[in-house]
């Protein structure tokens, strides 16, 4: 509600890469999470800094390429690869070799007329 998709978009449309990436980026700039975020950054190790009082939160270090690694220390950690993380990841569930159905991961889900008319399960 506090930041709406464009007027042209419909209800059930299921936009395409550009226009969720052009949404994605209106509202990472609306919020000021540009000032926040530092992208094209490469994580190279995230490290406990321990328990107990005085210790807690996470180490990172961190870099962009050809620049030098970086360290600085974070309360809070929250890795969000999302449905463009790529190669998608689908586990190995017992019995899927017995399973005639199709499987897609929600990455390369893009037309929803594959699944019209059929039972489908999302996990």
């Amino acid at each position: 509600p506090e930041f709406p998709w464009p007027n042209h978009v419909k209800n059930g449309y299921f936009p395409p890469g550009e226009e969720a990436q052009e949404y994605i980026e209106s509202y990472f700039k609306h919020f000021g999470l540009d000032k926040m975020t530092r992208l094209n950054t490469g994580v190279y190790e995230i490290m406990s800094k321990g328990s107990g009082d005085d210790l807690h939160g996470w180490k990172l270090r961190f870099g962009k390429q050809g620049e030098p690694d970086q360290e600085e220390d974070f309360d809070f950690i929250v890795i969000a690869t999302g449905m463009y993380g790529w190669p998608p990841h689908i586990p190995n569930i017992r019995g899927q070799g017995d399973f005639k159905g199709e499987v897609h991961h929600s990455c390369t889900f893009t037309d929803a007329s594959v699944a019209k008319g059929k039972k489908v399960v999302v996990v």
